[in-house]
């Protein structure tokens, strides 16, 4: 928490935005190096080494795959082990279930994207995100340029209650189960990003990144910087953190099993 404190001050922006930064911080290293993470748990030290082989971040573990954690109810981890090919059966499995929970905390984009056009009947915009098209100087007469695209629905239609577990990412997915009502959204408020930044280093290091694209929901609100506020908010507790307890996934499947 010492370590995490200290890289929230090297930081501007909002608190939520510093959080989501300074955990990518925390993970970040030298290409190839190792690094170990050690863990206080009921008084035993627990050391884990990892090497740093993406982009300067520790990879995620991604052995989890689309699972059955109560009758009825799926768990699918979108950064997950989950076969693109079998992607049928996977949607055909949850169409009819319960309720299926998505974590979008360590989201893969690409694959929420395809669980997703199963959620929805009718085409969707895309997040509404516009570049600034700049012709003068000192920002005089800026023009916008429209970057959305439409969503095809595909079928089968998932049924069941839907969930989405949120952190400090999964902007663009998690802003528009917000905005279309696609499924209930479960933790912490996102870090208003979408992926576009101007960014230019100074020294030893020290780099200044800004929002490089206007976005906003349906509602007109603006996105960048503000993120998503979720429908149930979650915080961490070193509590079920020591007793190896997920309170993202224990909300979900008592959310869902409070509204069948």
């Amino acid at each position: 928490m010492e370590l995490m404190t200290h890289q929230k001050q090297e930081i501007s922006g909002p608190e939520h935005h510093k959080t989501a930064l300074g955990e990518l911080m925390l993970v970040r290293g030298p290409f190839g190096e190792s690094t170990e993470i050690e863990v206080l748990r009921n008084d035993e030290s627990l050391t884990n080494t990892s090497i740093y082989e993406i982009e300067n971040t520790v990879t995620l573990n991604q052995s989890v795959s689309i699972q059955e954690i109560e009758e009825g109810i799926f768990y699918v981890p979108l950064h997950g082990d989950i076969n693109i090919i079998r992607l049928a059966y996977y949607v055909d499995l949850l169409q009819s279930a319960k309720g299926v929970i998505f974590d979008s905390r360590y989201e893969d984009e690409g694959m929420a994207y395809l669980f997703m056009q199963h959620l929805f009947a009718e085409p969707i915009p895309s997040v509404d995100i516009r570049s600034p098209q700049n012709i003068l100087p000192d920002q005089e007469g800026v023009d916008y340029k429209d970057l959305g695209w439409m969503i095809e629905p595909k079928e089968p239609t998932i049924q069941g209650e839907i969930v989405f577990l949120a952190s400090n990412w999964g902007d663009p997915i998690l802003r528009q189960i917000k905005d279309y009502q696609l499924g209930t959204i479960i933790g912490e408020q996102t870090a208003g990003q979408i992926g576009y930044q101007n960014r230019f280093l100074l020294f030893d290091g020290i780099y200044i990144s800004f929002t490089a694209i206007k976005t906003k929901g349906l509602d007109g609100d603006q996105h960048h910087v503000h993120g998503v506020i979720p429908d149930i908010l979650l915080e961490p507790t070193f509590e079920a953190i020591q007793q190896g307890r997920d309170l993202w996934i224990e909300e979900g499947v008592q959310f869902i099993k409070d509204n069948q």
